[in-house]
């Protein structure tokens, strides 16, 4: 089943770039607070690589963010941000 224009990006399986793609549920963007200058910011998470943790700068002061990302049976389970090394 193919999107509509008019939620390409909000359905789930639907993405801005194809009708029927499932990037958007591999990559859902979420919501983070930076630990250094408590700015929200948008990271996306990549599902598909299970679990993990990494490093990112905050978008907004430039700080090193760690990211830990708990992933079960192909979903998002739980999402920390605390000051990097």
């Amino acid at each position: 089943m193919a999107c509509s224009p008019s939620v390409r990006g909000t359905e789930p399986g639907c993405s801005r770039e194809s009708g029927n793609s499932r990037m958007t549920e591999w990559l859902p963007e979420r919501r983070i607070q930076c630990p250094y200058c408590g700015e929200s910011i948008s990271i996306v998470v990549d599902v598909s690589a299970g679990s993990q943790s990494y490093v990112e700068d905050c978008q907004v002061c430039c700080e090193p963010i760690e990211i830990q990302v708990d992933i079960e049976a192909g979903n998002l389970e739980d999402l920390r941000a605390d000051r990097g090394i």
